[in-house]
């Protein structure tokens, strides 16, 4: 290493005495580096200066910005090292323009955080050596005005290890506003290439941020804040506007906006006089060149053309006497990047923002301060407020707080510290994280063996990971961090912000003293919360919503897309029925229908607000609950408390065998619970209580307004449902349970819950069934149980909801975990398959192995034998239930002993993928007959055929398909098709039968199993008398990302034409299609999700449909069965049959309707199909559907039986 770079090291080390005296030497070595070594003396010497003190000192002294009412703060932190940070500024600090003093000076400056950052400014006019001995540079968007430079600073940072961080506020060369714009488009090309060369971007706005497409890998929004500092007078003042005779209207801005001003709100104001001629005054401060003489209109000088930012802000803070700050922008690609910034200058100024209603005022909080203005009625909204003066009192309710707390620069300062590489070293030397309880932890970053500290500084704290238990994250988040617009990092808070400011690590617990008595005949609210994986709200559900609507005014919200026709059931007992999908579990919905759909104005009116949940079965009238806890004089109410988790089972606090009563609780226990590692107490969240002056507590509404998801069940009950028990009884609100005891363990999920129900508990939780994670024995009376202590209970409801929404396989064992038995090891079922001998008459009908469905090909064959008692069927489910009827049938889990035992003498096995994919167990394919039903005749190449498995062919000839005894076939044609895709199978182990589950479409109604004639009835109560229109498109590979993307004109134009002509599009996605592309975008009362979830099988819903749209799913040669038209979207037609699978014929061929490749094709051919009365347009279509199918007589099933037997014979 050569004496320079060393001493370079040492520098940036903040080894300055030894950078010194290496620089000393090598000045004498070598005299012609004279210049770059002094420089770099000078810095070390002012380092080693200052390394108690912080350069901000002089900053503070040279401009007289910065004042010091932070440094009183007491400072007892011990500090080893500073990040060492400069920024290079046009103008240095003297002249800079306000986005540098706004992004990169004010949060760098702050008192609060000098004892971990070093910062200084450097100017434009700088020489790289200036740089040496920092950690970070920061870059402004003009600081760089020549390309050579910007190369010279990218190579000189990178060769000396120095962070590159550059910022950008707005978006240069998307404007012809400047007057130089080459000027613009050079210095644009500079900024994108400081961007993509950049460790860390950090834009003002997500549109600056695309507008960029930098290539960076870190890249930050942050927005703009206000500095407290640069508002001695606004800060410290009380809001009062006091209006009189006039409204006085400010407008200021920058000159580029001269235009904004003058065709927007000039022509306004004009109008406005001419209506109202004394009735207001509008001033301009800066922002226009041009200056138009009016009567209503002033303009405010300025002493120097060339103000600085610091003197520009000292006469903001001086403005007095107005009332509302206008902010006009024209709608072009420049105003939509812009920053929020006037709307938070309007706010702190004390005056009413009306701002034009664009993207850089959408955000939900400026709507809830501002009045936000439609570009074509400005002079409407200048009429309103003119009118309606109280409007502008009203608005700025709790605006102060909002833009001084919750849009503070210190949130700004440590987003932009926990960016940079070196802010691992202040969380490392915090001692609040853990490096080895952090592996312990999480076994998932043990496995990845990667550092445990830089895992958490980038991913770790923003998934809500625990450091240690030295701090309490959730709640020190909801305490400290609840009104941040940004995330950050809880430790980096602490160390550089919540230290100096005496904030505590985790709460005390104080004497719950605030409780009131609820007066008679409260008035109750009740947000309920719901989700249901099939969009379905079922009786159980309803008959807890319908007791409640006694109680309270019950508002819904469900967590999952759901049809008009459920949400309809609910009408009778609700206020308000809402459902979409947020993935924000219960807190979510409540958060929802708290803060958008009700609004906490409303909520404030009741007496008592309940959160309660669809998790538990209602099994008993909740009189008795709400006469019982009426009585009570207490803040909140829960039905019982639980004191541990599953993970903490084991701590000894939870060991505890004996009931204890929960007065004891609250004198003897609870404060020892608040000093435990984890505080694991909390009172059941699927049903709360809240009173009016827990209802009225800001910070719980903002603790409900600020929740959010979580990467997992365990993390979200930590945050919240624990959280909120924390926050309230570490608020001091006292509190009460249904239950007058603490139980062992958490009660509703174990034996305990009978004792309780005896005792009056109304409720039963689905949990309990469903996990049964404390392995409770003889779970299977749970129905005798609950019928023994409610005699008058209709068991039906509860146990329709479990078999349906549970996993079939896991609740099986759930019930019988007595006698389960462990599965035999792949070793040990081989040997005994040795051993077995095949009983004749065992057939196998296993479920899907991708939607765990019965249904298809198999689910037909069954359906031909199930009341042949010489054969023993048995049918393997996975995670759905099945509930079929028949004679001699057994329904058992794949995954259990029993299953096996069947598997080892099993004559015949029906699968529709692969032996192997559809039974998981090595099972011997000579002793056991496979039949391969597939799953519908193949359009796209499949099997050996596929264009892309010509890399797997050992794998598919080998491990799949040689394992068949015989595939199935519908036509001569289709027979040389599945000829091509299963070798080595031969031409005669293809049958030549017809596929079962197309006797479905074509038999008589009466002759279909129930299921699908009660969904055939389902489908006309959803259609009622409308024409259905199916989508059935194809599986790709690439899922989300191959799918078709809709425009929202194209949707528009969809919507419009389902809705003109008394439509329904019904869709219906691939089985194997994870991404729910299409049932997610399109959302139209129009549009129903027919997906697998909510119609196991397909044939009833070709049977109700009177045109197909599909693109090359075989799923059209299906619907050839019915003789109705339709439509091939292809949209990637080409790419689909050249690059990913390849197809046997050629669509133009074979497909018996309209192809199209984009959406105006595709609304063209279904009006002509319209106006046709949906009859097919295709002259050859009995020709094409010749080509797939030979039988059409519905006895495809019974022709396969008949194969079999004749090998029997």
């Amino acid at each position: 290493m050569s004496l320079l770079k060393k001493a370079n090291m040492e520098l940036m080390e903040g080894n300055y005495e030894k950078a010194l005296s290496l620089y000393r030497q090598l000045k004498q070595q070598e005299p012609f580096l004279s210049t770059i070594i002094n420089s770099n003396i000078k810095i070390a010497e002012g380092r080693l200066f200052q390394k108690t003190g912080s350069i901000n000192e002089h900053i503070t002294s040279n401009t007289h910005i910065i004042n010091t009412t932070e440094e009183n703060c007491v400072n007892n932190v011990s500090i080893t090292e500073k990040i060492r940070v400069c920024a290079i500024i046009p103008g240095g600090i003297k002249k800079g323009e306000a986005s540098s003093y706004i992004r990169i000076i004010s949060p760098l400056t702050l008192g609060y955080i000098k004892h971990k950052v070093e910062f200084d400014v450097l100017e434009d006019k700088y020489n790289l050596s200036d740089i040496i001995g920092y950690n970070v540079c920061i870059v402004q968007r003009y600081a760089v005005t020549d390309y050579s430079k910007a190369v010279e600073l990218v190579s000189f940072l990178k060769a000396n290890n120095i962070q590159l961080i550059v910022d950008v506020d707005d978006a240069l060369g998307n404007t012809t506003r400047h007057k130089n714009s080459q000027y613009i488009q050079n210095l644009s090309k500079i900024i994108k290439f400081l961007l993509n060369n950049a460790a860390v971007n950090w834009f003002s706005t997500e549109k600056v941020k695309n507008f960029y497409k930098s290539t960076c890998k870190k890249q930050l929004v942050i927005p703009n804040a206000l500095d407290p500092r640069f508002w001695p007078n606004k800060f410290s003042a009380s809001q009062n506007i006091e209006i009189k005779d006039k409204i006085k209207f400010l407008y200021m801005g920058t000159r580029t906006h001269e235009d904004d001003f003058y065709s927007l709100a000039y022509p306004a104001f004009e109008k406005l006089y001419e209506k109202y001629p004394d009735k207001f005054e509008v001033s301009v401060l800066g922002g226009v060149s041009t200056e138009k003489e009016n009567s209503w209109l002033k303009f405010i000088k300025f002493s120097d053309k060339n103000i600085s930012y610091y003197d520009f802000m000292k006469i903001m803070d001086k403005l007095t006497g107005y009332h509302v700050g206008i902010a006009p922008l024209v709608d072009d690609d420049f105003n939509i990047c812009k920053t929020d910034i006037k709307f938070l200058d309007y706010l702190a100024i004390g005056i009413l923002p009306v701002l034009s209603e664009l993207t850089p005022y959408s955000g939900e909080k400026i709507g809830e301060y501002s009045v936000r203005v439609n570009n074509n009625r400005w002079f409407e909204e200048l009429c309103n407020i003119i009118e309606n003066k109280n409007l502008i009192l009203d608005k700025l309710k709790g605006s102060r707080a909002y833009v001084w707390q919750e849009r503070s620069i210190e949130s700004i300062a440590i987003q932009q510290i926990q960016s940079m590489n070196y802010s691992k070293e202040i969380v490392k030397n915090s001692g609040l994280f853990d490096q080895s309880f952090y592996l312990d932890e999480y076994v998932d970053i043990a496995k990845a063996k990667v550092d445990p500290i830089l895992h958490y500084c980038n991913f770790g704290w923003k998934e809500n990971r625990l450091p240690s238990y030295k701090i309490d994250v959730y709640w020190y988040q909801e305490e400290y961090l609840q009104n941040s617009i940004h995330d950050i990092n809880p430790i980096l808070h602490y160390e550089l912000i919540g230290k100096k400011k005496g904030y505590k690590l985790k709460p005390d617990y104080p004497k719950l003293k605030k409780k009131i008595v609820l007066k008679e005949n409260p008035k109750r609210i009740c947000l309920f919360a719901g989700y249901d994986k099939d969009g379905v709200i079922d009786e159980s559900v309803i008959i807890f919503i319908k007791e409640l609507s006694n109680y309270c005014d019950v508002y819904f919200l469900s967590d999952s897309q759901l049809q008009d026709e459920q949400i309809e059931k609910l009408k009778p007992y609700v206020k308000g029925a809402w459902a979409y999908r947020h993935g924000e579990y219960d807190f979510g919905s409540y958060k929802r229908l708290a803060k958008y759909h009700i609004g906490w104005n409303e909520i404030e009116k009741y007496d008592e607000l309940l959160f309660v949940n669809d998790s538990s079965y209602l099994i008993n009238s909740l009189d008795e609950v709400f006469k019982k806890m009426d009585s009570k004089e207490t803040s909140w109410w829960g039905m019982q408390a639980t004191k541990g988790l599953y993970a903490t089972r084991n701590k000894p606090s939870n060991k505890f065998k004996k009931e204890i009563l929960i007065s004891k609780i609250k004198e003897n226990y609870l404060k020892d619970y608040f000093q435990e590692n984890l505080f694991d107490f909390h009172i059941g969240s699927y049903f709360l209580s809240f009173r009016k002056n827990v209802i009225k507590d800001k910070k719980f509404q903002n603790f409900i307004n600020n929740i959010s998801k979580q990467k997992d069940k365990k993390r979200l009950i930590m945050k919240y449902e624990i959280g909120l028990t924390k926050y309230l009884i570490s608020s001091g609100y006292d509190f009460e349970t249904f239950m007058d005891h603490l139980y062992p363990f958490q009660p509703v999920y174990t034996n305990n819950i009978y004792k309780m129900i005896k005792k009056g508990f109304p409720f039963f939780k689905r949990f309990f069934l469903t996990e049964n994670h404390y392995k409770e024995k003889k779970l299977y009376t749970w129905e005798d149980e609950l019928q023994k202590l409610r005699p008058s209970l209709d068991i039906a409801p509860i146990r329709s909801n479990v078999y349906r929404v549970a996993d079939a396989s896991k609740l099986y064992k759930n019930l019988n975990i007595d006698n389960y038995g462990e599965l035999f090891t792949d070793v040990e079922f081989s040997e005994l398959d040795k051993k077995s001998k095949v009983k004749k008459g065992v057939w196998i009908f296993p479920v899907c192995a991708y939607n765990h469905g019965f249904d298809d090909n198999t689910r037909a064959v069954f359906e031909e034998v199930k009341n042949d008692s010489k054969i023993k069927k048995i049918i393997l489910f996975r995670s759905r239930h099945v509930n079929v009827d028949g004679t001699n049938v057994e329904i058992l889990p794949l995954y259990s002993k029993k299953s096996q035992e069947y598997l080892l003498v099993s004559e015949f096995l029906f699968v529709k993928h692969s032996p192997v994919i559809n039974i998981p167990f090595p099972l011997d394919d000579k002793k056991h007959k496979f039949i391969n039903l597939w799953h519908g005749i193949p359009f796209k190449r499949i099997g050996v055929a596929s264009l892309d498995t010509q890399s797997k062919l050992d794998s598919i000839i080998n491990v799949h398909n040689s394992k068949c005894y015989a595939v199935i076939s519908s036509s001569d044609i289709d027979r040389l098709a599945m000829s091509a895709s299963f070798y080595p199978l031969k031409y005669s182990d293809i049958w030549l039968t017809g596929l079962p589950r197309h006797d479905f479409i074509i038999k008589q109604e009466s002759d279909l199993p129930k299921e699908l004639r009660d969904d055939i009835c389902r489908l006309n109560r959803i259609l009622d008398g409308r024409k259905l229109i199916l989508y059935a498109p194809t599986f790709r590979n690439a899922q989300k990302e191959a799918y078709y993307n809709f425009s929202e004109e194209e949707k528009k134009v969809l919507y419009k034409y389902l809705e003109k002509n008394n439509l329904v599009l019904g869709i219906r996605e691939h089985m194997a299609d994870t991404s729910n592309s299409y049932s997610s975008q399109l959302v139209n009362s129009n549009v129903i999700n027919m997906g697998s979830a909510k119609f196991e099988t397909i044939e009833p819903i070709y049977r109700k449909t009177d045109l197909l749209i599909t693109d090359y799913s075989s799923c059209f040669v299906d619907f050839m069965l019915t003789n109705k038209p339709m439509i091939s979207f292809a949209y990637d037609y080409e790419a689909y049959r050249e690059k990913e699978r390849g197809t046997f014929y050629d669509l133009n061929f074979v497909f018996p309707g309209d192809i199209c490749d984009n959406v105006e094709q595709l609304i063209e051919s279904l009006q002509k199909y319209h106006y046709n009365g949906y009859k097919p347009n295709d002259s050859s279509y009995f020709i094409k559907k010749q080509i797939f199918h030979k039988f059409t007589d519905g006895k495809s099933s019974k022709r396969i039986v008949d194969c079999i037997n004749q090998i029997e014979r």
